[in-house]
């Protein structure tokens, strides 16, 4: 069953999410990137084909689709993710969260000092924002600008000007399992910002490279077959890695009745 309801982060900006409630075990939230929201072709047919194996809660960002508020890129989007996990705290066993570009450095800062999250997808994963801010005056950039308002993308607002953290340092915060998927050219999100945090990231960091210059969805859109099966295989491992007797990664938590 696929409802839309409206979460309230701590600094009062509505949240518009799609949850899609299947009476799965284990919840995917998903957080989209700059220029994208929760109903767009792209998606919605993510959402779609992982709410076959799992619930998904899937939101608009703040100043994207029907949410509240200005993008402050990963400025203050901690907060929208952190009101979608406490909607779905203890109502799954296992809670995912698959993140997209900003929406990955958001998702990041979010589950630091989390102990209820099995595991996080990180596509796309900046360094820092101080290193793709100069690829926002590029031809391709401008580009995918036109492109976006084309195909009826929204986005309401955006200020530039907040503190942003680095996204090397949180990554060493988080104690759940962490998939990394990256391209190998990818033309906003480049090689320096993967070997930036290989550098500093913990032992339970994993990466994963599809070739080409493709960033974020667009992964995705050009590798649809092998990236669910790449992540649903990696799920269902850190849902249950010693077996079906074993306990699931993360803080097992009892599963309410949903409210």
């Amino acid at each position: 069953m696929l409802s839309e309801i409206i979460l309230k982060t701590e600094d009062s900006e509505k949240i518009y999410a799609n949850w899609h409630k299947q009476g799965h075990d284990n919840c995917l939230l998903i957080s989209h990137g700059f220029l994208q929201y929760k109903d767009s072709p792209i998606f919605s047919e993510i959402a779609s084909r992982f709410s076959s194996s799992m619930d998904v809660l899937s939101i608009d960002l703040r100043g994207h689709g029907k949410s509240s508020g200005v993008f402050t890129y990963s400025s203050k989007e901690k907060s929208d993710i952190t009101a979608a996990l406490d909607f779905i705290d203890r109502k799954y066993k296992n809670i995912f969260i698959m993140g997209f570009s900003l929406g990955a450095s958001a998702s990041l800062q979010a589950a630091a000092g989390r102990k209820d999250i099995a595991g996080m997808i990180l596509i796309s994963l900046p360094s820092s924002f101080r290193k793709i801010f100069p690829k926002f005056w590029t031809f391709e950039a401008f580009r995918t600008l036109i492109t976006s308002i084309g195909s009826g993308k929204k986005v309401r607002g955006f200020n530039l000007f907040y503190k942003k953290k680095d996204n090397t340092a949180v990554i060493r915060g988080v104690s759940a399992p962490v998939l990394i998927i990256y391209a190998s050219h990818d033309w906003l999100v480049g090689n320096s910002h993967v070997a930036d945090i290989k550098e500093k990231a913990p032992a339970n960091v994993e990466f994963f490279e599809f070739n080409g210059p493709e960033h974020a969805e667009h992964i995705f859109e050009k590798n649809k077959d092998e990236f669910i099966y790449k992540i649903q295989n990696w799920i269902k491992t850190m849902a249950n890695p010693f077996g079906e007797t074993g306990s699931p990664a993360g803080e097992k938590k009892g599963v309410k009745g949903y409210e």
